[in-house]
């Protein structure tokens, strides 16, 4: 949960943070299902269950980069006709690969971050997947830094 003043009257926003996703039973493990984070003003109305009024958030992955880079959008939000937003973890129009959350997203320097991991095809000794770490921004759920790249093998 985000907390920050409102203006200068003295209002509270809150801006609550949380992660849909479920790896506890076997078949959910092993699903394509697509894991989504939201971003959700709590305004005191009720949120009906669509998300039409939420801004989208997505990731796209650079091509031919090494190693392999995402980037996130940066949708602004409008928090005059908009409630939130929302980021699925499915990379560009691709259908769903089974990325999933590895860890609960927490609030750490101003940022959301939070780990994924994307399964790979692999043998028993080099098993494949690729981990992703995610730093977003809590009022638009966009990319909150630039392209931060790690070196191979680091």
């Amino acid at each position: 949960m985000s907390r920050r003043n409102k203006g200068g009257h003295g209002q509270l926003f809150l801006l609550f943070h949380f992660a849909c996703f479920r790896v506890q039973t076997q078949s959910a493990a092993a699903g394509q299902q697509t894991q989504t984070l939201y971003g959700i003003w709590d305004n005191g109305t009720a949120l009906t269950t669509s998300r039409n009024t939420l801004v989208q958030q997505q990731i796209t992955a650079a091509s031919g980069t090494t190693p392999s880079t995402r980037s996130v959008t940066r949708n602004p939000v409008n928090y005059l006709s908009q409630r939130g937003w929302y980021l699925d973890l499915v990379v560009g129009a691709a259908s769903a690969t089974g990325e999933k959350f590895i860890a609960t997203p927490r609030i750490q320097s101003g940022k959301i971050l939070f780990p994924t991991y994307e399964p790979g095809v692999g043998s028993d000794c080099v098993p494949g997947g690729k981990n992703w770490l995610y730093a977003l921004d809590p009022l638009s759920g966009g990319a909150s830094f630039g392209q931060v790249t790690v070196p191979p093998g680091g």
